[in-house]
């Protein structure tokens, strides 16, 4: 659509039905459950409660900012109200797995103010939530519906002003307000809640719209169209002079930088640390359950018997910091191996600080090789042994490499029987960022990265040095 017949097209939409305006109309606010509930809220408006216009076809007015990703972001069963200050509180079901609710607030229907994500129930769900007044304590009460054991039943919570709320209880069906109406907006069924309002907030509704609209428009624009936007302009001939006796100083503190973690370019590639799952608190649910590898284990492989390396969480060396490591070692020669982030990067002459915290098994000590050797098993610097005793402590020990490798591999071998528990092993090179220990990474000639760049040896071409897949 051009921008006259757009223009045209919005004045006509505009005062549609609306030659007098009134002083007050009625909202219906909805959702529907089209792209898996993500649709956001719409709204559509009437005079008599009788004929109803949409405002906008799928205009979403407000979304839920909820979750990691599009398919989490859902926004159900929206309920509408508003309080005596003139401010609208929205507030709707998540999904049918977590016992929040979501709540925003704002003064004109499409200005909305930061989410909130209360919990509200430790076991059981939040559908079709409503906001009610209680005159009796003087605070807004929130009832919902909750699934448990596949029984549905009603709880309630209380609060002041939206942030703090009070100890959820079991409500009954008389504090419930089942005022949710069924109307037809644009040949379709919907479920929603109708307000009275004042015409000036419909009528922003519409600019919104067609505000909305309008951009949507500019952001379709393209060079094609250049020679039907810009034909009425004319040539011009300009002479540029630069007066450098009056330059400017330029703030050197003045910089921009673009940065996505993604393909390891945080951990793996700003952040120094070289080890992956470091603390062996990699989990199933970091990533939704898509990548069955992404557990306790990832990164590690052991070379001794199959049971000898396991996961354990008694007595670890901090509470926050539940897994670790816990080796049997009957007979020595075995070895539990990390392979960094697609390999470790290592240069000869460099210097790398490896630590580990560590105890052996009860009334006994034990002794532990460290080396860094590569995929073929080749080893690339000289092996250092760490003396253990019985309770958590941290051992250090420095790893000088004879020979460049882009995808090594660290080896810790105990050499003598008996139990050993790891957690937190770390390698960072000594070389950093301005030589800040153990933080952001740094290579000659970058401050931002210490991988040097290869080739891919699948497509051939040069590999980013942040470890950026080919």
């Amino acid at each position: 659509m051009k921008p006259t017949n757009l223009l045209i097209f919005l004045i006509f939409f505009t005062n549609i039905g609306i030659a007098n305006n009134p002083d007050s109309a009625y909202v219906f606010a909805y959702s529907t459950n089209k792209l898996n509930n993500t649709a956001g809220l719409h709204f559509a408006w009437s005079i008599d409660k009788k004929c109803w216009n949409a405002i906008g076809p799928e205009q979403r007015f407000l979304s839920s900012d909820f979750g990691r990703w599009g398919t989490q972001k859902k926004l159900i069963s929206p309920f509408l109200f508003q309080d005596k200050n003139g401010l609208y509180h929205c507030i709707w079901s998540l999904n049918k797995d977590v016992g929040q609710f979501v709540h925003a607030a704002s003064f004109d229907l499409y200005n909305w103010k930061r989410q909130s994500y209360p919990y509200v129930m430790e076991t059981g769900n939040v559908l079709s939530p409503e906001i009610s007044f209680d005159g009796a304590s003087d605070q807004y009460k929130i009832t919902w519906i909750s699934e448990l054991d596949g029984e549905q039943k009603l709880f309630k919570t209380y609060t002041n002003e939206f942030k703090n709320y009070s100890q959820s209880e079991e409500s009954y069906e008389k504090d419930r307000l089942n005022n949710s109406t069924e109307l037809i907006i644009d040949g379709e069924k919907q479920i929603g809640l109708v307000l009275k309002v004042p015409w000036s907030v419909i009528n922003g509704l519409i600019k919104n719209y067609e505000w909305v609209q309008y951009h949507e428009l500019e952001r379709q624009e393209s060079l094609r169209d250049d020679h039907e936007r810009f034909k009425n302009l004319e040539t011009i001939d300009a002479k540029i002079t630069i007066d450098t006796g009056n330059s400017k100083a330029i703030s050197d503190l003045l910089i921009g930088i673009f940065f996505e973690d993604i393909n390891y370019a945080a951990d793996g590639g700003l952040y120094a640390e070289l080890v992956q799952n470091r603390g062996f608190e990699y989990d199933l649910s970091d990533k939704l359950g898509r990548d069955e590898t992404w557990n306790n284990f990832k990164a590690w492989k052991f070379t001794g018997e199959k049971n000898a390396f396991t996961i354990d969480t008694i007595d670890p060396i901090h509470p926050n910091q539940k897994h670790y490591a816990l080796l049997q070692i009957d007979k020595t020669g075995a070895s539990l191996i990390n392979e960094g982030f697609d390999g470790i990067p290592v240069k000869a002459g460099d210097i790398y600080d490896f630590s580990v915290f560590a105890r052996a098994g009860n009334d006994s000590k034990g002794k532990l090789q460290i080396q860094l050797m590569d995929a073929k098993g080749i080893v690339l610097s000289e092996p250092k042994t760490i003396n253990i005793g019985n309770k958590w402590e941290k051992y250090e020990a420095e790893l000088i490499v004879a020979k460049t490798c882009d995808d090594a591999q660290l080896q810790i071998m105990p050499t003598t029987t008996g139990t050993f528990s790891l957690d937190m092993v770390s390698l960072f090179p000594k070389k950093t960022f301005k030589n800040r220990k153990k933080r952001l990474a740094s290579r000659p000639g970058s401050n931002y990265c210490r991988h040097s760049p290869s080739f891919c040896k699948v497509s051939g071409r040069m590999r980013c040095p942040w470890r950026w897949t080919c």
